[in-house]
C-alpha cells in the first residue's frame, strides 16, 4: 500500500495516477478530500504532495513516524536541502529511502501531464528500486539525476522562477508598447518566426493563445512568487526585479 499526503492540484492527481496500479490512500488535512483509511496495513511509499512551510520537515517527520514506510517520496517543491535535512533527521530510521521526484506539469491539465513528462528523482541512498517499479508500472518514463538538491533547484530555477523572469520580461516590454503606442502583439510576432526556426524565442502574446502572456493582475498564484522565496538567498537580484516589475505591472494596469 502506497499513502498519498496531500490531495490538492498536485496530490489529487497523483493519487488518480498511483491508484490505478496500487492500493493506495489519500490523506489531507480537509476530512472531507480523503480517500480510503489505512488501518495499520505496511506502507510501501509515502509520497509528500503538501505545500512547503517553515514546518515541513517536522510534518513529515510526523508522517513518517506513524506510517513506517519504507520509502518517502518527496514531491512538492521545496527548499533546496530539504531532502537532506529529512533523510538525516534523528527521528527517523536510516533505513528510510528518501528520495526527491519534482512534479512537471499544468495545474489545468495536471493528471495528463504527470503521465507524459518523464519523472525525475534522485536520492542519497543507491537504492531507488522501489520507485523504479512503481513507475514502470505506470508506463512513465524515469530520471534517476546525481543528487536531490540538483532536482530541488532545477524544480525552482529552471520551471518557476524561469518562467516568471520570462513573464516579467514581457512585462517590460509591454511597458515600452504602451508607452510608444505600438501594437504589443504586432511586435511581438517579429520574433514568431525566429522561434519556429531556432526554438529559442518563447512566443508572447495575448491571453488565450498558447503564448507567455502578461495578466493584468500581475503573477499570482502559489508557484512563481512562492517558490522564488525559497532560494532569494541566491537569487536576490533576480527576486527583487521580478517582484519590481510585477508590482509595476500590476498598477500600470490599474489606471
Amino acid at each position: 500500500m502506497d499513502i498519498i499526503l496531500g490531495l490538492g492540484e498536485i496530490g489529487l492527481p497523483w493519487f488518480n495516477l498511483v491508484s490505478k496500479v496500487r492500493e493506495v490512500v489519500g490523506v489531507d488535512i480537509l476530512a472531507e478530500k480523503c480517500k480510503g483509511e489505512w488501518s495499520g496495513e505496511t506502507v510501501g511509499i509515502l509520497h509528500s504532495c503538501i505545500p512547503y512551510s517553515d514546518n515541513y520537515v517536522d510534518i513529515i517527520v510526523k508522517h513518517v513516524l506513524k506510517y513506517n514506510p519504507k520509502m518517502l517520496i518527496i514531491h512538492s517543491t521545496v527548499k533546496p536541502f530539504t531532502t537532506r535535512k529529512i533523510g538525516r533527521d534523528e527521528r527517523l530510521s536510516r533505513e528510510l529511502q528518501v528520495l526527491f521526484s519534482p512534479i512537471r506539469g499544468v495545474h489545468a491539465r495536471m493528471e495528463f501531464d504527470l503521465g507524459r513528462y518523464d519523472k525525475f528523482y534522485a536520492s542519497y541512498h543507491d537504492d531507488c528500486n522501489l520507485f523504479k517499479r512503481l513507475l514502470s508500472d505506470m508506463d512513465i518514463n524515469g530520471y534517476q539525476a546525481k543528487t536531490p538538491h540538483t532536482l530541488e533547484f532545477a524544480k525552482i530555477l529552471c520551471d518557476t522562477t524561469y518562467l516568471g523572469f520570462l513573464i516579467t520580461y514581457a512585462m517590460k516590454t509591454e511597458e515600452i508598447a504602451m508607452k510608444y503606442d505600438i501594437d504589443y502583439n504586432e511586435m511581438w510576432m517579429f520574433a514568431d518566426q525566429i522561434h519556429q526556426y531556432l526554438g529559442n524565442r518563447p512566443p508572447v502574446g495575448s491571453k488565450g493563445s498558447n503564448k507567455l502572456y502578461v495578466d493584468s493582475e500581475g503573477i499570482g498564484g502559489h508557484c512563481i512568487l512562492p517558490n522564488i522565496e525559497l532560494v532569494k538567498e541566491d537569487l536576490n537580484e533576480v527576486y527583487n526585479l521580478i517582484h519590481q516589475i510585477n508590482e509595476a505591472s500590476i498598477k500600470r494596469h490599474k489606471k
